[in-house]
């Protein structure tokens, strides 16, 4: 991969690039975690997708184009208009390609799961990918018209059953509730771990994500993981979202 200084009105950030262009499948906004704030844009390749693309760490292949974003110390949280700027850029840079995959973590997730409601956001994502954050909070009383806007929607949430920072009871509720009203007018899982605590984006990127992307099944690292995790060893458990639906028992008026 090319590790690329990009500067997007007036700030700095990094885009990864396949060293073969012609093999491009796609471009991917990435948005890191609260601890990855600030001017050094370097900070953004301390976890997540830009740590495992960087040449010099993770130094993962990938045929996807990911732009790795940063936000200021001063800033509680990702605003609509910067993503949309981003994606304007991407768009710009890669024609070919009508629509972006949007991803992030722990604050970057919360977003993601958030982009979910913005207006246009059909028009603009092809997926989105929370990681450790929130999908948009339901509830069972909402009109099935108030649910109109995350029909065709691909999303996949990550998630540890124990997260301390960010609590999975919100997803495994939002979650059920689109499956059960919209049954299948949604793409939309769930891969669950236990003893990950709040860093599920270990296991998420790079491989369970891009596969995603590519509409693969669990591989067999993953398949692994999980029976790993049945028979006692340290690892964890891998849950589709009609099993979620399931456990849960959720009932709907």
């Amino acid at each position: 991969m090319k590790r690329i200084p990009v500067t997007i009105k007036n700030r700095d950030y990094l885009l990864y690039e396949p060293d073969d262009i012609s093999r491009l499948k796609g471009m991917v906004l990435f948005m890191p975690g609260k601890g990855q704030r600030g001017e050094n844009i370097a900070k953004i390749e301390e976890t997540g997708l830009p740590r495992d693309l960087a040449p010099n760490l993770g130094g993962h292949e990938s045929d996807y184009a990911v732009l790795g974003v940063q936000i200021p110390t001063s800033k509680s949280g990702y605003w609509r208009g910067d993503v949309y700027t981003w994606d304007d850029w991407l768009k710009d840079r890669y024609p070919q390609f009508e629509k972006t995959h949007l991803t992030g973590l722990s604050l970057g997730g919360i977003a993601t799961g958030q982009a979910m409601n913005w207006p246009e956001t059909r028009d603009r994502f092809a997926t989105y990918g929370i990681v450790s954050g929130w999908l948009p909070s339901l509830n069972t009383k909402m009109k099935i018209e108030e649910l109109d806007k995350y029909r065709g929607m691909r999303v996949k949430v990550w998630h540890d059953a124990d997260d301390p920072q960010v609590g999975g009871a919100r997803n495994y509720g939002s979650l059920g509730h689109l499956l059960a009203r919209l049954k299948g007018d949604i793409d939309i899982s769930i891969e669950i771990y236990e003893r990950t605590a709040h860093a599920a984006w270990n296991n998420a990127y790079p491989n369970s994500y891009f596969d995603f992307l590519d509409g693969k099944e669990l591989s067999e690292y993953q398949k692994g993981y999980a029976a790993g995790y049945d028979s006692g060893i340290e690892g964890g458990k891998i849950m589709k979202s009609v099993e979620v639906a399931n456990a849960l028992n959720l009932k709907f008026d």
